[in-house]
């Protein structure tokens, strides 16, 4: 994901180690945001054929004061044999999920992510649903499924 943030530039935080933010804000010690995400298809180790596969699970900040606190989520393939990243898209969010509203609460129902990556060249990636804090402002890690392009 980007260094930047919606055109702000990222800073470190000087009382937490690690915490980088467009915006430094802290909570308890720690950076603001607790993303939270979850990858339901690809399974682990799949294959995926003609290029073509969809991405799609869930993701929360559990931070967030409303609504499931994410605003973007962006998905990349990493190919496990080296090579340049690819950026697959930016996947639509905001699916209804009752499962994360059950687990989470109400204000993460709607917390679900979807993206039909097409174009893939054949190959082993590691596939990446990066999430966007809307309470950091930042990307949160990476969520990773491995998979198999014919």
């Amino acid at each position: 994901p980007p260094a930047r943030s919606a055109g702000r530039r990222a800073t470190r935080s000087r009382s937490v180690p690690g915490c980088v933010t467009a915006a430094p804000r802290e909570t308890a010690g720690r950076c603001a945001g607790d993303a939270r995400r979850g990858v339901d298809t690809p399974v682990a180790n799949a294959s995926g054929s003609g290029g073509a596969f969809l991405v799609a699970g869930w993701s929360i900040d559990r931070d967030s004061g409303a609504g499931p606190g994410i605003d973007a989520l962006h998905i990349w393939a990493y190919p496990v044999g080296g090579g340049a990243p690819r950026f697959l898209g930016i996947a639509a969010y905001g699916a209804a999920r009752g499962d994360i509203a059950t687990m989470f609460g109400a204000r993460f129902l709607n917390a679900g992510f979807s993206l039909l990556a097409t174009g893939v060249p054949p190959g082993v990636y590691d596939v990446v649903a990066f999430p966007h804090s809307a309470v950091s402002g930042t990307f949160a890690s990476g969520k990773v499924v491995r998979l198999d392009v014919k």
